[in-house]
């Protein structure tokens, strides 16, 4: 009699892609059912809810994500709640012993996880996180003090200091679940706009999901790296690589970019690779090492931010942009 062996919760949030997702890529080499699971749990978002943009953009990518997982094998099962509710629920249902997800950095989600991996292990489960949204660990880069760093020059001098990992290929195949879960319609997250539909712009310029992240990385490479010094500072030039929303939705991963940065050279390259090392240390300064904020900018630069952006916004909190 053949035992099947309890399958693997794998959790998909910022992480909308197949294709180097560490989570994904060691649930599958285990041989063991995989249960891939994105939850929309909107009670545990940092500081503001998602704008409409970023909702719209979300229901595509994920769209896109279920269409890649299908192809592998393993259905995408969405649903909209509480995580760890249900997590627990999916893990009583399928059997599963095991969830893996990719980290997230910033604090509302760095606590969630937290106590999230500590319930599962107390109750016996095997929880595994893995990188991707970042190139490096934050709690890992310090300075000798063992602060974060303050500083830009000194962080991107000690990041390049690393040899970062080769992007994790996607999985051939994936052993599914043979089960029937619960799974929520896309539709029925109301994610698009409907009265009126403001979306046929987006629609014309973007396209959500991995693929979408790979030929906008591949047509910015061609055609824009080598003035990209100059044209990402003119406003009526399409100088910038529009990676911004495929990175913030997890279709395309940093260790990626520079994978396809390894044989491209001179200035726009350099000046590219630099870019990237201030999203991981902008990200820091923001969302982790609170204390840089006012060692950069100040008590009333700060302020000065905070009424920009909510002059900008046209609402009440800073940042409210409906910008993917």
């Amino acid at each position: 009699m053949t035992i099947t062996p309890a399958p693997i919760i794998v959790l998909f949030r910022n992480d909308l892609r197949v294709s180097d997702n560490g989570a994904l890529a060691a649930a599958s080499a285990t041989g063991k059912p995989v249960v891939p699971l994105f939850i929309l749990d909107e009670g545990q978002q940092d500081a503001r809810p998602a704008g409409a943009a970023s909702r719209w953009w979300l229901h595509h990518s994920l769209s896109a994500l279920g269409n890649s997982l299908g192809l592998l094998g393993a259905p995408l099962a969405i649903r909209q709640g509480a995580t760890k509710e249900i997590v627990a629920e999916t893990a009583r249902t399928t059997g599963a012993d095991s969830v893996f997800w990719n980290r997230r950095y910033t604090p509302v989600s760095i606590a969630a996880d937290t106590a999230l991996k500590s319930e599962l292990r107390a109750e016996r489960f095997q929880a595994e996180s893995f990188d991707g949204f970042l190139l490096h660990e934050p709690s890992r880069l310090m300075t000798r003090s063992g602060d974060f760093y303050k500083v830009f020059t000194p962080f991107y001098n000690r990041l390049a200091e690393d040899e970062f990992r080769d992007p994790f290929d996607v999985p051939t195949s994936i052993v599914a679940w043979q089960g029937k879960l619960t799974s929520n319609k896309l539709d029925e997250f109301k994610l698009l706009p409907k009265s009126p539909d403001w979306s046929s712009g987006l629609a014309e310029r973007w396209q959500p999901g991995e693929q979408g992240a790979a030929d906008r990385l591949a047509t910015f490479l061609d055609d824009r790296l080598g003035n990209y010094t100059d044209s990402r500072n003119v406003p009526g030039v399409q100088g910038t690589s529009g990676l911004s929303p495929h990175l913030a939705h997890g279709e395309i991963t940093p260790f990626q970019i520079m994978a396809a940065l390894r044989r491209r050279r001179g200035e726009g390259a350099q000046t590219f690779r630099k870019e990237l090392a201030w999203r991981e240390f902008s990200f820091i300064c923001f969302s982790i090492g609170q204390s840089c904020k006012s060692k950069i900018f100040g008590p009333s630069s700060m302020h000065s931010i905070g009424e920009a952006r909510r002059r900008r916004s046209g609402r009440g909190s800073p940042g409210e942009l409906a910008i993917p």
